[in-house]
């Protein structure tokens, strides 16, 4: 018999599209909750059609004769939910979110700040229809609060506002190209809606969830806003490769076709650096201490970049700087880390099985639970999948109303036609 899991029993109400916040549902489904997915039948979540790389995330390339149930960055986001086609506009509509309200004690939404209230959904109604253990998280670019609240924002404007480009720019600022600030937000918020969970089973009082992903972005930025909020003096930018604790720090090419990260950070690992190179340029006296090779960092990595573009082979060299204790790592691809060994081995990708695309490996969460990783409860609900199932399940609808609803276009059933 399987153990229990830490959130079975709690359902919640997930009003989230994209990535940040079903990132946050997703969580919460891997430790058991029930997560109701709510879709509009003309408003789906824009990751079953964004992308100019859209072809690429159907397998094999294949649209399918149901190309909204087949785009992987959704089916990543959204394994063990229940979807639900509902249009919340209406006002029957959000009659039935309101009752499905009174049987979820936690709400998930990410849209503009403000935005759940418009709708009749905030904080103080949705306590009014659950009660008081509920638990809303509304994530915004800014908050809820401030002159900024009211603003918009995806992945690039949250790095923008916390400082991320500025960092690991160089002759002008640079983004990582990945709108990783959507999953640190939702790693953020998770964590504190389930700490809202149990503050609420030992109290009875649950909590409205203010979850910024600027913030959120803003907490990975370490001690060089804490050097700015004390009035010390910060460099300009660190560049894109630079740390200025480190010389030489960055990314070298390497006579195979990859790169290697290499950071060294005292002289002890210099010298060491020094003897795997055998290399009289390197071993030059006026790089000799910190104080000297951070002086002369340029021609400095010009000359360790010569050194490893000479090497034949980036995974022997990396392991030649480890062995003699300077930190070196091969700059992985995509590829590489879908095929990691590693993380094979500790069950980070599961394979799932979804009714449209088959069988494949899904990437994890970044946790594990008494030494497993949490394989998804079921694959990403398919389009109206599952609305039948939770409006007579939860909410006692019986099939001559199912179908009134549905010809008025209030809900969306399997059968659903996919908004062109």
């Amino acid at each position: 018999m399987s153990p229990r899991k830490p959130l079975e029993g709690v359902y919640v109400l997930d009003m989230t599209q994209v990535w940040a916040g079903p990132m946050v549902t997703r969580m919460l489904a891997s430790f058991g909750a029930t997560v109701i997915k709510i879709e509009g039948p003309t408003r789906p979540d824009t990751l079953r059609t964004l992308g100019w790389d859209l072809p690429q995330r159907f397998p094999d390339g294949d649209r399918g004769l149901d190309p909204e149930n087949r785009n992987a960055w959704f089916n990543t986001q959204n394994h063990g939910k229940l979807g639900v086609l509902l249009d919340i506009r209406a006002p029957e509509g959000l009659a039935l979110v309101e009752r499905l309200a009174q049987r979820c004690q936690v709400l998930v939404s990410n849209s503009r700040s403000g935005a759940m209230a418009k709708l009749g959904l905030g904080y103080d109604r949705y306590r009014e229809l659950r009660g008081p253990d509920a638990v809303v998280a509304e994530m915004s670019a800014f908050g809820a609060t401030g002159e900024r609240a009211k603003l918009a924002g995806f992945g690039l404007q949250f790095e923008a506002a916390a400082a991320g480009p500025w960092l690991i720019g160089d002759e002008q600022p640079v983004l990582t190209g990945y709108a990783v600030a959507d999953a640190v937000g939702g790693v953020a918020t998770a964590g504190a809606i389930m700490t809202a969970v149990l503050h609420a089973r030992r109290t009875g009082i649950g909590s409205y969830i203010d979850a910024s992903l600027v913030e959120a972005y803003l907490s990975t930025m370490g001690d060089v806003v804490l050097e700015a909020t004390l009035g010390q003096n910060v460099i300009d930018r660190y560049g894109a490769n630079r740390h200025p604790g480190a010389a030489p720090h960055g990314i070298f090419p390497v006579g195979d076709g990859r790169w290697l990260a290499v950071g060294v950070h005292t002289d002890q690992q210099w010298q060491a650096l020094v003897k795997v190179s055998a290399d009289p340029t390197i071993a030059a006296p006026e790089w000799a201490s910190a104080d000297d090779r951070e002086r002369h960092i340029a021609p400095l990595h010009v000359a360790v970049a010569q050194w490893t573009k000479a090497q034949p082979d980036a995974a022997r060299l990396e392991a030649l700087l480890q062995d003699v204790g300077v930190p070196a790592a091969v700059v992985a691809t995509a590829a590489d880390v879908a095929r990691n060994p590693f993380l094979a081995s500790t069950d980070y990708y599961a394979e799932v099985t979804h009714p449209s695309t088959g069988t494949h490996r899904y990437p994890g969460l970044p946790y594990s639970v008494d030494g497993r990783h949490l394989a998804p409860g079921s694959p990403a609900p398919c389009w109206g999948e599952h609305t039948d199932q939770v409006l007579s399940g939860l909410l006692g609808l019986d099939e001559a109303e199912l179908a009134d609803l549905a010809d008025r276009g209030i809900i969306g059933r399997s059968d659903a036609a996919f908004p062109e």
